[in-house]
């Protein structure tokens, strides 16, 4: 499962130097983790080898399952807002809505009319995931799974307030109509 999603973020995520992780974290807590995640889920991977547990196919194909849920709604969601910072004019987003502001359009319909971070989502499902593989015995895997989910939800909050800084009242209202930022209804 992470190879799959190793080999998606490579082939997928072109706008990575276009992203606010690139552009606006330099030093902190958010810029530590990032840089320390491939070691994480490297430990989730490794916790798993190491319980020596085999589960039967019952059990996996949930947790396959899950994970392919996560993988569609993060590649989802990243690729329908790529193509749309690439061009927002294109015909296949003539059905959408959007918001305009003096710093360009906001997607608000699609993933995007759905939550406010529906690839963040995506990640947290994925991360669940492959945790879910290693059992219940151990405590660092879930550790890291905890850790993963706190920092993608911390993500949200610098994500809004890189939207309201660039998009200003547009954001506000995006926010009404999309209260929920990572759990449709919820939160």
């Amino acid at each position: 499962m992470q190879m799959i999603f190793a080999l998606e973020a490579l082939w997928n995520d072109t706008h990575l130097f276009h992203s606010f992780d690139f552009n606006q974290v330099k030093i902190g807590w958010m810029y530590l983790t990032m840089n320390t995640y491939p070691l994480a889920t490297f430990l989730i991977t490794l916790s798993a080898i190491n319980s020596g547990l085999e589960l039967s196919y019952f059990v996996l194909a949930p947790i396959g399952i899950l994970f392919l849920i996560g993988l569609w709604i993060k590649a989802g969601s990243n690729s329908q807002l790529a193509a749309f910072i690439e061009n927002p004019e294109h015909p296949s987003f003539s059905n959408m809505e959007s918001l305009t502001s003096s710093s360009g359009k906001l997607l608000i319909s699609g993933w995007w009319g759905w939550l406010r971070h529906p690839n963040f989502l995506g990640d947290i499902i994925l991360h669940w995931a492959f945790v879910l593989p290693c059992g219940y015995g151990m405590f660092l895997p879930y550790a890291v799974a905890i850790f993963t989910t706190v920092c993608f939800v911390y993500r949200t909050k610098e994500s809004d307030l890189a939207g309201k800084l660039k998009y200003g009242p547009s954001w506000d209202r995006y926010c009404q109509r999309v209260p929920s930022r990572v759990i449709p209804r919820v939160f």
